[in-house]
């Protein structure tokens, strides 16, 4: 399946490979294939069509048409080969290309993430160390942000020393204890500086000075800007308070002695006549508004001055974002957003056109009740986060302000919060939906993207969708990583993608440095803002403080939003030349991004208020009329007519766009020149209606710009289109009006097989061959029907009494089959049994596996198209599953009114708008029932039938069978019902009725008791059967229900093997089970724990097996007291009874330490319910995450270089300091491919360590040669093998466990990593950007470990056996995602030093950051250049902010439970 792009959310600490994000990227990737397919932009009117084409390729399942974007996503069958279908795609010549999807990844790290780790240690490193994701490089947390609120520009400081005194300045120069904080001798305006110092600036305009004896004096010096004699460093004390030490001194401010009010810089060390604590008065040119929480923002506010001055714009944006009519609206690309909160739930965007909560898709976009967003990691319309990263980002921007609650954001008032949710809990998300995600963003009207998660492979699908989404006047915010690196050498994208509307941001701390996990770059990373312990907040109405780019971003978007709510009617590339031009330089941040600085609020709104405004046309058009006459449905044809003004004197042309049901102009539909005509006319020819398009608008323009949408004349479209499928059956319920010659009743109508082109169906009487009179109609809910791919054939499938049934039993290795069908629905898993983790059901997303499932259980499916997908890998066991499916809504119905009989049949049409499909129309009869002359009619039937057997012995049943009355009167038409037993036949079994009479009082419910305790039942007996009977006989009718006998029988017996689990409060061993004498109906044996005779919580299921025993075994937590209960498990229910067995915890110690705390089960704390190491139990004793049982964690030992590209055995390229990527000014496309087991040690080192052969040229030559074949257009000498490296063991890999094939058959063999370049051919550019593309798609599947990866890996082995290589049947290589380079030349990008903005341009600095957590490498490109370039790559880091004495000391260590981002 096409390899998972991995993308990172910017939150936490770096953190250690993650095996279950790794193998369960690997098995997602094997349960639904997809493909972004990109045609030519203005391929709208023709997207129908395509898709068409596209679904008629074998092996492809489903297409969707992404018309905002001229893009479709392809969904493939299961199993299917998906290098096949990608050259089939790529032979449409219609494609521009096709792009396998991938995987994007949360950058987030849990609490259960930040626990200590040797590898810290091993690094002195201090903090909350979070180790990365390839086990190498760590990170520390940073240190709290002060508590205190901040003064900026007219604002002021007072410091209070402990001894309680403030520091005053006098008019005549003198410092020194004394006076209040209210006396302006004793207000200071703090300065900041880009070397990373301050100045302290008296009320008398005089700055703070160290004079040569080490007094601190205040002079008038004669010049304008402090130099180093006024500066100090600020020192952030762990107990907020703070010190200052002087630059020129280089000694501490502090008392002169006990009997002077002097001050002197003359002290080493901090101790307590050194602190000092803030008090801030904030200026008149500020805007504070009164949310509580507020002084905890040092983003926002903070006296430090390395804060983005936002108090300061929100004064001079106040009047205008009061009276702007229009918000701005902010799309949070993420992992949704708490839309509850308290302090978000006045600021999110609502859905014009949808109502809320009533379950139906209002404003016909697809999407079902999507009020707030949209989720397409579950495809539903409710955006609410699971996991906090996305409430934390949209906190930033956009909390609600002034409201007396929690914070504010960046922009308070005036904006709307779009939730766009396609990562799930668990971080993860396709690429294909994050491209949903923006063609909803764009569509729906959102001006800004807010994107904190990224990846180290690219993907030419969403760059594209990014640069289209820059043609709509959207601005796409990314953050740049969270893995401290250079992203000029090693790329993360999207940040990275060269698009012009990109705004790249790192992330600074509150002292104004670098933040330690940042990535940076000169030429790729646009500006730094404050990423580092942000508070905001997370859902369920609470806040915590992250760290990460993540949290950086959303202060630039929140920033953009400013800009606009000032400046509405600014372009794209006026607000961002706006936030580069105005950002604050710092000497830290020079060469950490393209601005060297930090944004500014302040500096931006000043910067805004004198850019031109464009001056697009006043006069509009009067009417836009169109007619559509294409048949086609989704597809329009005809003229649009266009009446012009009378005064078209500003106008140049008027140009024709769709509406979306948002009201926000979608893509240009054609353009018409003024003509000096008072009408204009423009042809559409089979025209695609875009997704969320309701409506279509004429607007007038000229060179300056465009008029708004709401000056701009529209219509809405009304699409004339012919539905494709008709009604599967119709059948009438039986006449429910007496009175002969009337009728009336249920008519019911089983929907088409898929309603995609059916609105509705129209019911008409039908006189023989002619149509009469419309009765009504059913409206169509977008019904399909269960359809199944894959490995169908071994799945028992049957369908009975509206309920579809799915059983697989003794499954085998490698299975996989998806059923696609539309919710809502219902399934009900009455029998489940499979390997743990790896085999498993997944149904609508929620993932169900193992053997300790409580059964039955029922899964509530919501609306949309859903799938149920069955997977197994290499099955280590017998076992099975069997569920049921019930669809709401298959069936339609239609309420007849009681009228006279006009005809003898009704006649059922499906319809799309007022276009009817005749041809494939249903007819029924409709009987007439007369009361006084006939028996019952069908209407007088029960609703159902009910029995369930309450004796459990085979072949003997007793209870009551319940019928649920019909709605319709009854009295006088019906006097009993009949009761009996029938054969599958449906014969009645003689001696075996009953009848049931009904008075006048009778209830919605009537029981008929069967005779006596117990009815021996004949083996015949099949079912349960009524009549309706009235004094003119039995109705011909009938209502049945499948007659079962329940059978319970509980285990002979059952033993326990004896505890082999040394730890207290855990067993461990083996459940041996004698079967039920009588096993019928019996699927399973289920162990429990329990106290006696109860049970308490559940272990684990074993499979039911004849003849002999049953083993299960187990490793549970245990408690005193109690013991294991084994009982029978059948389809419905598991008994409440069985077999008791008495266990004794076995506990061994040992004198010194014993077993806690050396990591093998539990820690000292002998908490039953978690284990260290890489296994945790829980009360269940279930195993919470199996897939670590494979994976260790690489060390820096394991990795052995053998060659760079400077090698005199390759051709000689230009490479980074981490030894990989020339990227330069010149475009490239970069992977790395690793070869398990490739590698031979030539001797054992005295310390244990192999050395391993470099391949020989040769060998490399075929390596080479084969990745070239494997590639299209690709000529062999285009492949360089740029950097080799020997992994000495395989299992270690990132995404590479010890259960993988065996390679090469050699003792101590090593894994080779390669990492390479595809050179570009000469080609002009528009085709050289198609050939990396396409370089760029192959490589993306090839790393999805699929048929074209085993095909290539066949190949290499196949050209190396000649050399002696020996490889194991299943051999395969792995390949990491590629990384498409592109230099970024846009002029935004290169921006000159931006412009002076008085005296507060000295005082500005810049940071860059995602959160802190690790990006998921998996033998990425990136992945490998990190792991070797950690000890460089940090020491480089940029640097020139602070000396380092000053940094360790400003340094303060979190408690381990602090919350990261």
């Amino acid at each position: 399946m096409a390899r998972c792009l991995r993308v990172v959310l910017a939150l936490g600490s770096l953190a250690l490979p993650l095996p279950s994000q790794t193998i369960y990227a690997r098995k997602e990737k094997l349960v639904e294939s997809r493909f972004i397919v990109r045609y030519p932009e203005g391929s709208g009117e023709r997207l129908n069509e395509y898709v068409a084409r596209l679904e008629n390729i074998p092996g492809i399942r489903r297409a969707d048409a992404l018309r905002r974007l001229d893009m479709a996503v392809v969904v493939c069958e299961a199993g299917a080969d998906e290098d096949s279908v990608l050259q089939a795609i790529d032979a449409d010549k219609d494609v521009e290309l096709a792009v396998p999807d991938s995987w994007v990844y949360a950058f987030g790290a849990d609490a259960q993430m930040c626990s200590a780790n040797p590898g810290c240690r091993a690094l002195n490193l201090q903090g909350s160390c979070c180790p990365a994701s390839d086990g190498a490089r760590m990170a520390c947390c940073f240190a709290k942000p002060q508590k205190r609120s901040t003064p900026q520009s007219e604002s002021t400081i007072s410091l209070q020393s402990v001894h309680g005194g403030y520091i005053t300045v006098s008019h005549f120069g003198r410092v020194g204890w004394r006076g209040k904080k209210t006396d302006p001798d004793a207000q200071i305006q703090l300065e900041a500086h880009p070397d990373g110092y301050v100045s302290l600036r008296s009320s008398h305009g005089t700055y703070l000075v160290t004079s040569p004896s080490g007094h601190l004096v205040a002079w008038h010096r004669g010049h304008r800007d402090a130099d180093d004699w006024e500066k100090f460093k600020l020192i952030y004390n762990t107990d907020d308070t703070i010190s200052l030490r002087s630059k020129v001194s280089d000694k501490h401010v502090s008392r002169d002695n006990s009997t002077s009010d002097m001050l002197s810089a003359t002290t080493d060390r901090v101790e307590i006549s050194e602190r000092f604590m803030v008090t801030m008065t904030h200026g008149k040119d500020t805007l504070v508004p009164n949310d509580p929480r507020l002084s905890k923002l040092w983003a926002i506010d903070h006296f430090g001055d390395r804060d983005m001055d936002a108090v300061e714009a929100w004064k001079m944006s106040s009047r205008s974002v009061t009276e702007s009519a229009q918000p701005v609206v902010v799309a949070v690309i993420d992992t949704g957003i708490d839309y509850t909160h308290p302090d978000l739930q006045e600021s999110m965007w609502v859905n014009p056109n949808e109502i809320a909560g009533n379950g139906i898709d209002d404003d016909g976009n697809g999407i079902v009740d999507d009020v707030h967003g949209a989720d397409f990691a579950n495809n539903d319309g409710d955006p609410m986060d699971d996991q906090m990263h996305g409430t934390h980002c949209a906190g930033t921007i956009a909390a609600t302000g002034n409201n007396s609650i929690g914070i504010a954001g960046v922009a308070w008032q005036g904006v709307r919060l779009m939730a766009l949710k396609f990562l799930t809990s668990t971080g993860g998300g396709r690429t294909s939906d994050a491209v949903k995600s923006l063609n909803y963003a764009v569509a729906m009207g959102a001006q800004i993207l807010s994107n904190s998660w990224g990846g180290s492979g690219s993907s030419s699908a969403l760059r594209v969708a990014i640069e289209r989404s820059e043609h709509a006047g959207v601005l796409f915010m990314a953050a740049s990583g969270n893995d401290g690196l250079d992203n000029d050498e090693v790329p993360n994208f999207p940040a990275n993608y060269p698009n012009e509307n990109i705004i790249s941001v790192a992330s600074t701390t509150q002292k104004g440095d670098l933040s330690a996990f940042s990535c940076y770059g000169k030429t790729t990373v646009d500006v730094a803002a404050p990423g580092s312990d942000i508070y905001s907040t997370i859902p369920g109405g609470d806040y915590a403080s992250l760290s990460g780019t993540s949290m950086a971003t959303p202060h630039v978007s929140g920033l953009a939003a400013l800009i606009w709510l000032y400046r509405p009617e600014l372009a794209v590339s006026q607000v961002k030349d706006i936030i580069l031009r105005s950002t604050v330089p710092e000497k830290s941040l020079e060469n950490a991004c393209v601005t060297g600085g930090r944004i500014n609020a302040r500096r931006a709104m000043g910067l805004a208020s004198i850019y031109p405004a464009p001056r697009p046309p006043i006069h509009a058009p009067k009417q836009v009329l169109f007619a559509d006459i294409n048949p086609g449905v989704g597809r329009i044809g005809g003229s649009v007519i266009i009446s012009a003004p009378d005064d078209q004197s500003d106008i140049e042309y008027y140009g024709v766009h769709f509406l979306s049901s948002a009201g926000v102009l979608m893509e240009s539909i054609g353009k018409a020149n003024v003509s000096g005509h008072k009408t204009l006319s423009i042809k559409l020819d089979n025209l695609t209606i875009p997704l969320f398009a309701k409506g279509m608008a004429a607007v007038a323009a000229n060179s300056s710009g465009r008029m708004p949408v709401t000056a701009a004349a529209v219509l809405e479209i009304e699409d004339y289109g012919v539905p494709e499928a008709g009604p599967e059956d119709v059948s009438f319920g039986g006449d429910a009006d007496p009175v002969a010659g009337k009728v009336g009743g249920s008519i019911k109508i089983r929907r088409a097989c898929n309603e995609r082109t059916v609105s509705h169906y129209n019911i008409y009487w039908q006189h023989a061959s002619e149509r009469g009179d419309l009765l009504g109609s059913v409206p169509a809910i977008g019904y399909l029907s269960p359809s199944c791919t894959g490995d169908c054939s071994l799945l028992n499938m049957s369908y009975e009494n509206g309920k579809h049934l799915y059983h697989r039993d003794a499954y085998g290795n490698n299975e996989l089959a998806v059923i696609t069908f539309s919710g809502p629905a219902t399934v009900k898993i009455t029998s489940f049994l499979t390997e743990s983790y790896y085999d498993y059901l997944k149904i609508a997303g929620t993932q169900i596996s193992g053997t300790d499932l409580e059964l039955p259980k029922v899964i509530h499916v919501p609306r949309g198209d859903q799938t149920l997908t069955w997977l197994s890998d290499h099955s280590e066991g017998e076992g099975g599953w069997s569920l049921e499916l019930w669809q709401d809504g298959e069936e339609a119905r239609f309420a007849l009114p009681s009228s006279r009989l006009s005809s003898a049949d009704i006649k059922v049409v499906s319809a799309y708008g007022r276009t009817e499909l005749s041809s494939e129309a249903m007819s029924c009869p409709i009987n007439d029932f007369d009361a006084n002359s006939m028996p019952p009619s069908r209407a007088y039937l029960p609703d159902s039938v009910e029995f369930n057997d309450e004796n459990v012995e085979e072949g003997v049943i007793s209870g009551a069978i319940k019928l649920r009355l019909p709605e319709v009167r009854l009295q006088g038409i019906v006097s009993s019902y009949r009761v009996l037993l029938a054969d599958k036949a449906g014969v009645e079994i003689p001696g075996f009725s009953w009848t049931k009479d009904l008075d006048h009082e009778t209830t919605d419910t009537v029981r008929v008791q069967l005779p006596g305790e117990g009815l021996q039942v004949p083996d015949a007996a099949a079912s349960v059967v009524v009549h309706a009977v009235n004094p003119s006989g039995v109705s011909a009718a009938t209502k049945s229900t499948k007659l079962m006998d329940i059978v319970r029988s509980v285990p002979v017996f059952a033993n326990f093997s004896g505890d082999e689990d040394p730890v207290e409060n855990q067993i461990k061993g083996t459940v041996t089970i004698l079967p039920a004498a009588n096993p019928k109906n019996i699927i399973a044996y289920t162990v429990y724990l329990s106290t006696g005779d109860q049970k308490v919580s559940l272990i684990g299921r074993v499979a039911a097996r004849q003849p002999g025993v049953v083993r299960y075994a187990l490793h549970a937590a245990f408690r005193p007291g109690q013991s294991l209960m084994v009982v029978s498990s059948y389809a419905d229910k598991d008994m409440e009874h069985g077999v008791v067995i008495a266990v004794e915890d076995f506990v061994e110690s040992f004198a010194g330490y014993g077993w806690y705390g050396w990591g093998g089960y539990g820690d000292s704390t002998r908490n039953s319910g978690v284990t260290g190491g890489n296994r945790r139990l829980d009360r269940g004793g279930r195993v919470q995450e199996p897939w670590l049982k494979h994976d260790r964690k690489p060390g820096a030992g394991d990795v052995q270089p053998l060659w760079s590209a400077t090698d005199s055995r390759t051709l000689p390229l230009p490479v980074s300091n981490a030894g990989r990527m020339p990227l330069g000014n010149r475009q490239g496309i970069f992977g790395t491919v690793t070869i398990p087991g490739f590698l031979k040690p030539i001797k054992l080192q005295t310390d244990g360590q192999d050395q391993f052969v470099p391949p020989s040229v040769r060998e490399r030559r075929i390596i080479g040669e084969v990745l070239s074949e494997s590639l299209p257009g690709v000529q062999h000498g285009q492949v360089k093998l740029t950097l080799g490296r020997a992994f000495k063991d395989a299992s270690a890999l990132p995404g590479v466990g010890s259960d993988q094939p065996a390679v090469r058959v050699m003792p101590r063999a090593a894994s080779l990593v390669v990492d390479f370049e595809v050179l570009a051919p000469r080609l002009e550019p528009e085709a050289l950007q198609q050939f990396f593309d396409r370089v760029e798609a192959k490589l993306i599947l090839l790393s999805g470990a699929g048929a074209a990866t085993a095909r290539l890996s066949s190949a290499l082995a196949k050209r190396l056996e000649p050399l002696g290589y020996q490889f194991a049947a299943g051999f395969q290589v792995f390949m990491g995602e590629p990384q498409q380079v592109t230099p970024k030349t846009q002029p935004g990008r290169l921006l000159q030093e931006a412009h002076e903005m008085g005296e507060a341009s000295k005082k500005q600095h810049v940071q860059t950051a995602w959160t802190t957590s690790a990006l998921v490498f998996l033998m990425s490109v990136a992945g490998w250049a990190a792991f070797l370039a950690m000890a460089v790559g940090r020491a480089r880091r940029i640097k020139n902010g602070s000396e380092a004495d000053a940094a360790l000391e400003s340094v303060q260590v979190h408690n381990a439970d602090r919350a990261t981002g």
